[in-house]
């Protein structure tokens, strides 16, 4: 589930800052991977970042009510308030 929220986030971050793609030769790079597990979540994109909400962690599965925000521009996750 990790690889898949990155594989979005990339997605995400490669249509708002196409430089990024054009710099790697148009070729798909890994990037920070979540610090949560998680599945099932919320995902918005917003002045540039790409925030994670909620969704399942485990296991056993649970909700969860943590939110973590990717910055492109860092390759980073950090987290905010929910």
């Amino acid at each position: 589930m990790r690889r898949t929220l990155a594989v979005v986030a990339a997605l995400l971050a490669a249509l708002t800052f196409p430089s990024r793609s054009e710099a790697a030769g148009g070729q798909w790079s890994a990037r920070a991977s979540l610090a949560t597990p998680r599945q099932e979540v919320g995902a918005a994109l917003l002045g540039g970042r790409v925030y994670v909400v909620g969704g399942l962690g485990g296991p056993p599965l649970s909700a969860l009510a943590s939110v973590e925000v990717y910055d492109p521009a860092l390759d980073g996750w950090s987290s905010a308030a929910p």
